[in-house]
């Protein structure tokens, strides 16, 4: 890089020789408009090319749901089954707690203030599915080329 390389003050992106920094916008008059606009042309920056931005997809329809198997949560008896499996060890601290004169009484505390509420509300989470009603979304276009390999 040269000596004499120039510049732009506001992107510190690199000039090229002989592109003048800036254009003074004059309205019909004969006025000079305030700012100043830049020299047209494309940009000469090095340091940030051209990006090219992601069209927008659409999102396909969901619902939430918490009677219906998904993907990531149990359907109805699992539901059920996790719920017995969570109840089940509290109703036993508690009998084991009474039989021996409240000795596993800490056990049903932290059972039931803590571990018991994470459970459940894990459990009992809506998930979310496509919506069955929802019309398809478009596809994309194809080529129409199937490609396949050769036979040997």
């Amino acid at each position: 890089m040269s000596a004499e390389a120039e510049w732009c003050g506001q992107c510190y992106a690199l000039r090229r020789s002989g592109q003048p920094a800036m254009q003074s916008a004059v309205l019909p008059g004969g006025q000079q408009f305030g700012a100043q606009t830049p020299a047209a042309g494309p940009a000469a920056s090095t340091v940030t090319p051209v990006r090219a931005v992601p069209t927008k997809t659409l999102a396909p329809a969901t619902i939430k749901t918490r009677w219906r198997k998904t993907p990531t949560t149990f359907g109805p008896m699992g539901r059920i089954l996790a719920t017995g499996a969570l109840v089940v060890p509290e109703i036993l601290f508690i009998a084991v707690g009474i039989l021996t004169g409240g000795f596993t009484i800490a056990g049903a505390v932290i059972w039931g203030g803590v571990i018991m509420p994470w459970g459940l509300k894990d459990t009992w989470r809506a998930g979310t599915m496509p919506d069955p009603n929802a019309p398809a979304l478009p596809q994309a276009p194809s080529s129409g080329i199937v490609w396949s390999a050769p036979a040997p």
